[in-house]
């Protein structure tokens, strides 16, 4: 029981629900901090120029002249601190909302909160804790960390951390 309310655990479509949500605001936060920050992507022509050229050499014989390693390296690196800007943003996302509100945007859009076992609220230290063991799980297996692992649909780092989403009990 937690605010005069008891919560159940979450089902799998509210969570799949939720995560979606969150992976839309997730996106326009991203876009916007790439643009920000000056993150020069490829242009389709550009992407089409290097993937004809990498063909072309692959037909003559597989080795790579050193334009297109070049160029492969400089469309590479923009990507890459893309991704870790992507890491970053998540990482924070996930757990300054679950640690300190409980719930980020999506889950609280549909009325789910990230509890430990007692009700009380993760704290930003268990929730980053909890945001690893997702990115971990989610890196080793995809979507497995949407799977329920037993009775109380508890995934894995949520077993370990003894923590659950859970909705009101309506």
């Amino acid at each position: 029981m937690r605010e005069g309310r008891w919560y159940v655990p979450a089902g799998f479509w509210l969570r799949v629900g939720a995560f979606l949500i969150d992976m839309v605001i997730l996106l326009g936060v991203h876009s916007l901090l790439v643009w920000i920050t000056g993150i020069k992507q490829p242009t389709t022509e550009q992407s089409l120029q290097l993937f004809r050229q990498f063909v072309d050499e692959l037909m003559r014989g597989g080795m790579f002249s050193q334009r297109t390693l070049e160029m492969m390296g400089q469309y590479q690196r923009p990507a890459q601190l893309a991704g870790w800007l992507n890491v970053a943003t998540c990482a924070a996302y996930f757990t300054f909302f679950n640690g300190l509100v409980g719930a980020s945007f999506g889950k609280l859009a549909l009325g789910l909160r990230v509890l430990r076992q007692d009700g009380r609220l993760p704290g930003v230290g268990l929730a980053f804790l909890r945001y690893l063991g997702y990115f971990i799980v989610a890196k080793l297996a995809y979507t497995a960390w949407l799977i329920p692992f037993d009775s109380q649909r508890r995934t894995l780092y949520d077993m370990v951390l003894r923590t659950n989403v859970y909705r009101p009990l309506r």
